[in-house]
């Protein structure tokens, strides 16, 4: 018999309780004026618990209506007397970007791009509100704003990539490089006016700075692609120069371990060998254990990014040592299998 979770019952208790103290004199000063936003956090998260009730993305659904919880009490909460800064509907926004873009993961490829793209920019559009409370807030305001836009779109865009509708990955490989363009131009559009009012002879630099800086983060961006096409390039010609060191005997099903080998060795998946391994490695040798410790090396395999002002002779130097660790390490699974099953190399 399942046990009930004792939050569905805690909850309700807790939200009476809450409205009870509220009208005692002693804490009705303090709790009045918060009442609404503790009643609507707490109903919340009792419809976020009973969410993960449901059979398909039950957690996600929880997340969510938590989430939305907290964007509706934050936008509840009082102003006055405690402050003069309309600061509600900035937080309740910035919870539910928040809130948005953490699911993402959780989604489907093209369809979490999407979700991580609302949450951003609902996160870039809550600090624009937010910025204008501020002393010169104007200054920055149109940097959020931009950022906002261009998180949609940029993201957007990532989601068109990955469907197959635009034969490329330039934007999702200079995404972030994007976003931050735009926030430069933001800045330029809100400090070149206060510029032109009290600092006139500084717009010159402004301008060739602005400028400068864009172009560069633009020729950043198209160096990067260049450079990833070049190096998937390279890289084919050394995985051609290396493969005849990989030698499987078997049967036919055996070979296609071959595909699966190029696919960890060049492009770094590594579910197909894995697979492949894991069939296999339980024939040979009859134990999930041994067959645990055999693909181990490979699950556990992984890499350093590296940073966008690695020189290119660099990035060349360490693929190629990359990429021959990985056939290190899938030759150390095949020899173990076939010494198993009585191949000879």
């Amino acid at each position: 018999m399942r046990k009930i979770d004792a939050s569905l019952i805690l909850y309700p208790i807790l939200m009476v309780l809450v409205y009870a103290l509220s009208g005692y004199p002693l804490l009705s000063g303090y709790l009045g004026d918060f009442v609404a936003s503790i009643e609507v956090l707490l109903l919340f998260f009792l419809l976020s618990r009973l969410s993960l009730l449901l059979p398909n993305y039950g957690e996600v659904v929880s997340n969510l209506v938590k989430g939305a919880g907290f964007a509706l009490a934050f936008y509840l909460l009082p102003s006055e007397p405690y402050t003069s800064l309309e600061f509600q509907l900035p937080l309740a926004l910035l919870a539910a970007g928040v809130t948005v873009a953490s699911i993402a993961p959780e989604l489907p490829e093209v369809p979490g791009f999407l979700t991580r793209g609302l949450g951003v920019a609902l996160v870039f559009y809550a600090l624009y509100l937010f910025s204008g409370h501020l002393v010169k807030g104007y200054i920055i305001a149109p940097a959020f704003l931009y950022a906002a836009a261009a998180s949609v779109v940029v993201y957007a865009l990532v989601a068109a990539e990955r469907s197959g509708l635009i034969g490329s990955r330039f934007v999702e490989r200079n995404a972030a490089g994007i976003i931050l363009l735009f926030v430069l131009l933001g800045l330029y559009a809100g400090l070149r006016p206060y510029m032109l009012e009290n600092y006139p002879r500084y717009v010159f630099y402004l301008e060739w700075g602005t400028i400068g800086f864009a172009t560069l983060l633009a020729a950043m961006a198209v160096q990067n692609h260049l450079s990833a096409a070049n190096l998937e390039n390279y890289l084919v010609g050394e995985w051609k120069k290396h493969s005849m060191e990989i030698s499987i005997t078997g049967d036919e099903e055996f070979e296609r371990v071959k595909g699966a080998v190029e696919d960890f060795v060049l492009r770094k998946k590594k579910g197909p060998l894995v697979t492949f391994l894991t069939y296999y490695g339980i024939k040979a040798l009859g134990n999930i254990e041994a067959v645990r410790e055999l693909t181990e090396p490979i699950v556990e395999y992984k890499e350093e990014c590296y940073s966008v002002f690695t020189p290119n002779w660099l990035i060349r130097k360490r693929e190629r040592e990359r990429l021959q660790r990985r056939l290190q390490l899938v030759k150390s699974a095949i020899e173990k299998i076939e010494e198993y099953m009585g191949g000879k190399r």
